[in-house]
């Protein structure tokens, strides 16, 4: 059976978001259990923790106080206000998020490479032209990051632009602190 063949930068879309939903499936199943993730390295811990304080927007500099029982306060509220928040953006040469008990995904670079290797994206392009063709037809929006770029769909970007709640302050306030002051 002949496999269908995607133009490069709809497979480079589809990647992103494959991607995306992976990481937002990673996070949300740290703050629903994560007992589960003692397995991993502190280093891994850390970056699944962080994305879970930024995927409930809470600031960097409060992430290392955030407890897992603050991100599912936050997310139990953005659930009750109707959001359904996801990750976007992807890091083009950093791997995705590992689940526990899991083999580590590859990267959306090398993603894409064995895609075009295997001949499922017709014509064969290279990552760097599939990336500077949706970037040109405005299918994909890029950010410098350290160890190179973050890509987010620029329909799935401009929806998580749209839908951010306005805070007048994401400080996070410790209900004891607060119970002490009065």
């Amino acid at each position: 059976m002949p496999v269908a063949k995607m133009q490069p930068v709809a497979a480079l879309v589809r990647a992103i978001r494959n991607i995306a939903a992976y990481n937002t499936g990673v996070a949300l199943s740290y703050v629903a259990e994560p007992a589960s993730f003692a397995g991993l390295t502190v280093a891994q811990r850390r970056t699944i923790h962080n994305l879970a304080c930024s995927l409930f927007l809470v600031a960097p500099k409060d992430r290392e106080t955030v407890t897992v029982d603050t991100l599912r306060g936050l997310a139990a509220e953005a659930e009750r206000e109707g959001r359904n928040p996801k990750v976007v953006w992807v890091h083009q040469a950093y791997s995705p998020l590992t689940q526990p008990g899991q083999a580590k995904r590859p990267n959306l670079m090398v993603q894409f490479g064995a895609a075009v290797k295997a001949g499922m994206i017709a014509p064969a392009t290279s990552y760097q032209d599939a990336v500077a063709a949706a970037l040109t037809a405005k299918q994909i929006e890029q950010q410098p990051r350290k160890g190179g770029f973050i890509l987010a769909v620029a329909a799935d970007a401009a929806e998580q632009r749209a839908n951010k709640p306005k805070r007048s302050s994401t400080k996070l306030v410790d209900p004891a602190a607060l119970s002490e002051m009065f």
